[in-house]
């Protein structure tokens, strides 16, 4: 649905997010790329499949076709991994070591260490949310709870497509440095994400035996509610503002518009 807005920063969001939209695909382009040389065609398009990576391909579209619903559902699809891994990442800048608080960021390549390629292609989880606020915010748009409800059934989507796509088995190789088997657990095929210390997380993993069934509507309702519905709660005052203070500018605004209306009358008096 087109804003009602129509000042000229709503133009300058519009036009400024269609250079985005392209740049977006662009980003996915040139990362898809760095994947195939690092991963080899097979495992590199896997890698394509994370929710994180279609998120952007989604937002892209959104700014292009001027679809809110399409940026907000990608920006809070991917809110709790992508503030996960920027935690993540500062952590491992303040100590300057890989070690991290949830193991959730990870900036290494194949051989075990982050090259710029791998950086590149991971670039995405510092500046898409910020992006995505801005392209919000702009365009006067509102974060709402259909906005929550899309993201989980754009995450059921595409999870359940890679479940599809990903083996439970470990991907082989043959790489120019040799043999290297692969174990994929993307879009948490096999087991949740990350956190690998909490059993309340890793109980109902499907790599233990349970049914893929019960392991992905546990895992989804988990992340796509109760995280990601956290992040949605923090995301909508970034993008709505604080809604005292609307509230506060519509009383101003009844108080000014009578104040109008009684000089009016005694005008006419």
């Amino acid at each position: 649905m087109m804003p009602t807005r129509t000042k000229p920063a709503f133009a300058s969001t519009l036009y400024k997010g269609k250079f985005v939209g392209v740049f977006l695909l662009f980003h996915v382009f040139v990362a898809q790329l760095l994947l195939w040389k690092e991963y080899g065609p097979v495992v590199g398009s896997m890698h394509g499949l994370w929710v994180c990576s279609v998120s952007i391909l989604l937002c892209a579209y959104g700014m292009l076709a001027n679809n809110a619903t399409a940026v907000a559902a990608s920006m809070v699809a991917v809110s709790t991994g992508h503030f996960l891994w920027t935690i993540d990442t500062m952590y491992m800048g303040w100590t300057w070591s890989s070690d991290t608080i949830f193991d959730i960021a990870s900036f290494n390549s194949v051989n075990g260490e982050p090259t710029r390629e791998t950086i590149y292609t991971t670039s995405h989880h510092i500046w898409f949310i910020p992006l995505c606020v801005w392209w919000l915010r702009g365009m006067g748009e509102r974060l709402e709870f259909k906005h929550l409800l899309w993201s989980a059934l754009w995450i059921l989507a595409v999870s359940a497509g890679t479940a599809c796509v990903v083996p439970m088995e470990c991907v082989p190789w043959d790489s120019p440095d040799g043999y290297v088997c692969f174990d994929l657990n993307i879009n948490m095929v096999k087991k949740w994400w990350g956190l690998e210390d909490v059993y309340l997380f890793h109980f109902l993993d499907r790599n233990n035996g349970t049914h893929a069934l019960i392991f992905y509507c546990y895992a989804n309702f988990i992340h796509d509610f109760v995280f990601n519905g956290f992040w949605w709660s923090l995301l909508k005052i970034a993008v709505n503002g604080l809604e005292w203070e609307e509230e506060e500018e519509e009383e101003e605004g009844k108080v000014e518009a009578g104040g109008k209306k009684n000089k009016r009358k005694d005008k006419k008096q």
